[in-house]
């Protein structure tokens, strides 16, 4: 058994192959531009992971600005002098 194909059927043939080779250009540009995106959130993971790691250090140092600074209060006790 043979199949013809008309002019008008191959012509939708190609039409349908045209669309389905945009189809699958569209999808690799949106593929790679994901790919970029992904990569620049892994980036700002990691960043975020090195400024995580660094946060008990950050805290020691809090800890010990805040003892300096509570030694520096002027005591209860003392005069304060008037300026004039």
């Amino acid at each position: 058994m043979f199949y013809v194909t008309t002019e008008t059927e191959i012509k939708e043939l190609k039409q349908a192959l045209i669309r389905v080779q945009q189809d699958a250009n569209a999808y690799k540009k949106e593929s790679e531009v994901l790919a970029e995106r992904v990569t620049e959130l892994e980036a700002r993971l990691i960043n975020h992971g090195e400024i995580l790691r660094e946060i008990p250090t950050m805290k020691r140092q809090i800890a010990y600005l805040k003892g300096i600074i509570n030694k520096q209060k002027p005591r209860t006790t003392e005069k304060a002098e008037i300026i004039i």
